[in-house]
């Protein structure tokens, strides 16, 4: 869960719409989530390379589901096969500039975006303005700044497969806020009537993510004051 304050968006994958009508489909990325959150990395049923001393695994691992909901995969080695090859249909929904090149840690092989929340939040928070078309990530809700406090999140907007972004040391006034944490959106119960403090009513929202290897774990059980939730699409 390492930060990272500088971005390189012309590093980040772009996976662009093409004649194949390729789109983001949030039940496909839950799937990916929760069918391989805790499977180690290297191994033959995941060939991802662990990131975690060169940035962080939640990054690494939502960009991962990002990639399988576009794709239509929920198989760990078949999505890093699928973004490793040249073939002619992965080239039909990447550009030259891709996520996730080599399994190796290495500056050519895994974007900055791809594996440091930070990184990745920035690029989230500008991707509409992307001059080519390709993946985006629409803002659906945050905690914001209102008269010197931070107003919640609307919960009503969340959707399975929407990611987080966590900042677990906000500071009101702080000059180097950043997030540091990412996860997925993998489960929204409905809110109850006994649902009466804010931490119950976030904690019908269940994230599923990696670092702790943990799944369907609610909102406010995270304790992090700022929250931003972003929505992929194409």
């Amino acid at each position: 869960m390492n930060k990272f304050n500088i971005f390189f968006p012309s590093l980040f994958l772009v996976l662009i719409a093409s004649s194949v009508n390729a789109a983001y489909t949030p039940s496909t990325a839950i799937s990916y989530a929760v069918n391989n959150y805790n499977l180690p990395y290297s191994s033959t049923s995941n060939p991802f390379i662990n990131v975690s001393a060169s940035g962080g695994n939640c990054t690494n691992f939502a960009n991962q589901t990002i990639s399988g909901g576009l794709l239509g995969i929920t198989n760990s080695k078949t999505l890093n096969q699928a973004l490793l090859s040249q073939s002619t249909a992965v080239k039909a929904v990447q550009n030259t500039s891709v996520f996730y090149k080599c399994n190796t840690v290495s500056n050519t092989c895994q974007t900055i975006a791809w594996r440091g929340a930070q990184p990745m939040f920035t690029y989230s928070a500008n991707s509409t303005s992307l001059q080519s078309r390709g993946v985006r990530l629409n803002l659906v809700t945050k905690t914001t700044l209102v008269n010197g406090a931070l107003s919640p999140l609307d919960l009503s907007k969340i959707r399975v497969g929407d990611i987080v972004y966590l900042d677990f040391n906000f500071v009101i006034g702080g000059t180097s806020n950043s997030v540091d944490h990412t996860a997925v959106v993998t489960a929204v119960n409905p809110e109850s009537w006994y649902d009466v403090t804010q931490n119950m009513k976030y904690n019908n929202i269940k994230l599923t993510y990696q670092s702790y290897n943990t799944t369907n774990k609610g909102l406010g059980d995270m304790n992090a004051p700022a929250i931003y939730v972003y929505r992929p699409f194409v």
